[in-house]
């Protein structure tokens, strides 16, 4: 079996770049660049609410803790430190 055209084939797959003219132009083209995919873009959606799902969870723990805290009047904040979070978020 003869098989022709596989010099056509190398030259396409290994073709040589353009010369660069300028530094500028030396530095594009041996910089290397990443392009996400569509599958990465989702995966990485996907585990930021994961994340935000558990920041959740332990949200509402600490509230739970502060609710009974506060029913067994064990939850003593001094109203200066009140105030104090009030003007820093404030700022």
């Amino acid at each position: 079996m003869r098989i022709s055209g596989a010099y056509s084939l190398q030259e396409t797959q290994y073709s040589k770049r353009p010369v660069a003219r300028n530094k500028a132009e030396i530095d594009r083209q041996n910089s290397d660049s990443f392009m996400p995919s569509a599958l990465a873009k989702d995966f990485n959606t996907a585990r930021r609410a994961v994340s935000n799902l558990q920041d959740t969870e332990s949200r509402t723990n600490l509230v739970n803790d502060i609710k009974n805290r506060l029913v067994n009047n064990e939850y003593n904040v001094s109203a200066e430190d009140v105030a104090g979070k009030i003007l820093d978020q404030q700022a």
